[in-house]
């Protein structure tokens, strides 16, 4: 699979920026005077499923097991918070490829 050298940097810049989304929500929960948390979380995880098709399906399964088990969570908090992540990774998608979107 090849691709175009443009194509190949924004595809690095994603993977970057989520893995320091991921990052920054870990510390975020741990330190919890960072601002930060579960969303900083998701956002990485959604941003990394643009690139990386395992994530994606662990992005999907994660939503899956937290509605089934959490029904009154999910329809409260998760699913705005999941609903804002989708539109905020898809503007990241369309930022970073230019000529996409």
């Amino acid at each position: 699979m090849s691709f175009h050298p443009r194509r190949l940097f924004f595809v690095m810049i994603r993977v970057i920026l989520g893995l320091l989304l991921i990052a920054w929500g870990v510390i975020g929960v741990i330190i919890p005077i960072l601002p930060g948390g579960i969303w900083t979380i998701l956002l990485g995880l959604g941003v990394l499923a643009i690139d990386i098709p395992f994530v994606k399906t662990l992005d999907d399964r994660l939503k899956a097991w937290v509605e089934k088990r959490f029904p009154r969570f999910y329809a409260r908090i998760f699913l705005p918070v999941y609903l804002f992540k989708e539109k905020l990774v898809e503007k990241i998608r369309s930022w970073l490829d230019g000529e996409e979107g």
